[in-house]
């Protein structure tokens, strides 16, 4: 709201004029008061015509994003791959608990190849190479998880394990 240097504006028992025109913000999305819905200047923490301290509430409507239909698609896109990974990754899981690991395995390493960007296929896979004995997989699967995810975070399980494998070997009870 922006104010005529030749008005003046009656609120309350006040009368504000042009010695503060310059102080009030004359975008849409100004603050006000919560009290007498006056602007806030920018810099007071209480409002000039009631004395109350900020407490302000926004009159714009906010602002919705927009992408462009390019953006949509690849979104959609992303969305549809995403679920044929977890479908392949629940099915692996499945074939892994009605025992047929040779399938769960096929499955796991399939999701592997296309680098899925979440963990469970990766540890999955490693803990079925490690009750087959079958450490040299094992040591492989977890080494790539660490390549995609790193150490931190997600990434902390196949660093300690990789650490777990190698004091195993240096012991001698692997290959």
């Amino acid at each position: 709201m922006k104010l005529l240097v030749s008005q003046r504006l009656d609120i309350g028992s006040r009368s504000i004029g042009p010695e503060i025109e310059s102080l009030m913000p004359a975008e849409p999305d100004e603050r006000r008061c919560s009290v007498c819905q006056f602007p806030m200047i920018p810099g007071i923490s209480s409002c000039v015509n009631c004395g109350e301290p900020e407490i302000a509430i926004s009159i714009a409507a906010p602002q919705v994003p927009t992408i462009t239909p390019e953006e949509a698609e690849q979104l959609r896109n992303c969305h549809i791959r995403t679920r044929e990974l977890l479908r392949r990754m629940n099915e692996a899981r499945a074939l892994e608990y009605a025992t047929d690991v040779s399938g769960a395995i096929e499955l796991y390493e399939s999701l592997l190849n296309v680098r899925v960007p979440f963990t469970p296929p990766y540890r999955r896979l490693a803990i079925i190479y490690a009750k087959a004995k079958r450490f040299g997989d094992e040591e492989r699967v977890i080494r790539q998880a660490i390549s995609q995810f790193g150490g931190q975070g997600p990434g902390g399980w196949f660093v300690l394990r990789l650490a777990k494998i190698l004091a195993a070997k240096r012991a001698g009870r692997r290959d």
